[in-house]
């Protein structure tokens, strides 16, 4: 965060150079008008309100800074790529409900700019893919169980799993040949779902 507000303030500081040499080239320019129409008032006050909204995010995250009492991982020269990840939440990869909800929300907010007949089209497709959508395929009956990665005789809510990664379940001889069997260069060992 530290090299963070550096480039803020170079920032704020280069807005500011702008701004007086913007105002100072139209003042010497224009030496025939009077003092109040020399200044070139929108590119000056542009120019200088965005010096003032580059020093406000550098003073807000110098002080973010000096609260949060410790250096990120970007500013930590030893630090890899993987400290600075963040928990992004759990997403369902094989689900194309996330795409009809994200759809229900575009036709509402254009609905908003554009008419508004569209608004109850896109509430009620979102009411659907939210609600209906969930028990269309699966009988589901709440929204928990909407975002299920596996549909079908694959989903891992309804048994033991038979995805990759996970063998199946097996009687004690097939245990016995494949506990030494090398799988990705390392001997496998059982598990509890060889208890089968």
């Amino acid at each position: 965060m530290r090299s963070n507000v550096v480039l803020w303030w170079v920032l704020a500081v280069f807005f500011a150079v702008v701004a007086a040499a913007y105002t100072i080239w139209n003042i010497v320019a224009h030496p025939d008008l009077p003092p109040v129409n020399r200044v070139e008032w929108v590119g000056t006050v542009a120019l200088t309100f965005t010096m003032f909204m580059f020093a406000m995010v550098a003073i807000y995250l110098q002080r973010t800074h000096q609260a949060q009492g410790g250096e990120l991982p970007e500013d930590i020269l030893t630090a890899d790529v993987d400290d600075g990840d963040p928990e992004l939440g759990e997403f369902s990869p094989w689900s194309w409900w996330p795409i009809v909800l994200a759809g229900s929300a575009a036709i509402f907010l254009v609905g908003m700019a554009v008419g508004q007949f569209l608004l109850p089209i896109g509430v009620a497709i979102f009411g659907i893919a939210s609600w209906g959508g969930s028990t269309s395929t699966t009988g589901a009956t709440s929204p928990a169980e909407f975002f299920l990665y596996v549909r079908g005789p694959l989903d891992r809510s309804r048994g033991p799993s038979r995805c990759l990664g996970t063998p199946p379940r097996s009687g004690p001889a097939e245990v016995a040949v494949r506990r030494h069997a090398p799988v990705g260069g390392r001997s496998w060992s059982p598990t509890l779902t060889d208890s089968g």
